[in-house]
């Protein structure tokens, strides 16, 4: 977890994070609680047209890209 914090801190420019993970576990479900007030969502089961609209999407808000990346999953 600390790893985890360490690269979330790298990553967040203030927004918050976006993680995107390949499964369901404990990472997805103590992240959130251990970013330390820093705004953080985690989408599990992660595919490529997921991880793409992420990417499009990464300017605009943590809660716009989570929004435009979880359809994704449904049509991939």
């Amino acid at each position: 977890m600390a790893q985890a914090r360490a690269l979330l801190r790298e990553v967040d420019s203030g927004s918050g994070a976006l993680v995107l993970t390949d499964a369901f576990g404990a990472l997805r479900a103590t992240l959130p609680r251990s970013s330390r007030g820093r705004p953080v969502a985690v989408i599990a089961g992660v595919n490529l047209p997921m991880l793409l609209r992420a990417l499009c999407y990464r300017e605009g808000s943590l809660a716009e890209a989570t929004e435009k990346a979880l359809p994704a999953a449904s049509r991939a």
